[in-house]
């Protein structure tokens, strides 16, 4: 299988055709803004990739110079993928954009569950006493429909004064490409869905929870959490998945502490994930 962001259906759903820079095996999308060029801002690690290993460095010098020559007049910034995803690549790509004088602007925290563990031997205290009262709650794991699952995370942003960042259109478009591998799971209570998730299955040992969330308007969603990223440990673990993605806690470098904790307290470890940057004309 290949890396869902490495595939050609995905680049074309994700980049327009022209921004997409080719050399030899390695393939580099981008984004092409007023002020700046940006690669790596879609999806965990939608960087100048290969297939190929061991990776051809002048190849992959080559492909970060055409785009250089092609913007020369605009700010390169290169969100590079967490360390924990294809460290070869990652090193590569490093040590390439140092050498063409790039530095570091500030670094996110990354979180991911390695799931050869137990789910309930990680948490801490608090998602513990979650857990003990969920039969309380009556709170049941399963798979839901597109719509339950984006509806309760549309709720779930509205209340935070915030939007989906993906329109439930662009979601349906996704999902028709990829059914097997945009998953939608949920926690239902008493019938209702109270917590939902949206997953995509990048590759046969990561999946990457896109979205998630609990429906504010329901007091006691907010404890479903608990149970939701349990059975996603596990319903993930059973088909052979080694590590969940969880995504950032820090947004330009600024850490938000309540999602630090939060997804610290599910037993969730850190990486760094890199942002770097080349001034323009350099």
């Amino acid at each position: 299988m290949k890396d869902l962001w490495w595939d050609d259906e995905f680049l074309k759903f994700n980049f327009e055709f022209e921004n997409v820079l080719r050399s030899g095996s390695i393939v580099l999308p981008f984004q092409a803004m007023p002020e700046s060029v940006r690669v790596g801002f879609i999806g965990p690690y939608s960087l100048a990739y290969t297939p190929d290993i061991p990776i051809n460095p002048k190849s992959l010098k080559d492909i970060w110079l055409d785009l250089r020559r092609k913007f020369p007049d605009r700010e390169l910034q290169v969100r590079l993928p967490p360390e924990l995803y294809h460290q070869d690549l990652f090193k590569a790509n490093f040590e390439t954009l140092c050498g063409l004088g790039a530095r570091i602007l500030y670094q996110d925290l990354n979180f991911h569950l390695d799931l050869t563990g137990n789910f309930l031997d990680s948490i801490n205290r608090n998602r513990s006493r979650e857990m003990k009262k969920r039969s309380l709650r009556n709170f049941m794991f399963l798979e839901t429909s597109l719509e339950d699952a984006y509806g309760v995370i549309t709720s779930n942003r509205i209340g935070k004064g915030l939007k989906p960042s993906l329109s439930r259109e662009k979601l349906i478009q996704l999902h028709s490409l990829y059914p097997n591998r945009v998953r939608f799971h949920g926690v239902k209570q008493e019938g209702q869905v109270v917590s939902s998730s949206i997953s995509m299955v990048i590759n046969p040992r990561l999946t990457y929870v896109f979205m998630w969330g609990h429906d504010p308007s329901i007091p006691t969603s907010a404890e479903s959490i608990s149970t939701l990223c349990e059975g996603l440990f596990n319903n993930f673990k059973g088909e052979g998945v080694q590590f969940l993605c969880l995504g950032t806690a820090s947004v330009q470098g600024i850490v938000d502490q309540g999602l630090n904790t939060f997804k610290s307290s599910l037993g969730a470890i850190k990486t760094s994930r890199v942002t770097m940057g080349i001034p323009r004309g350099l």
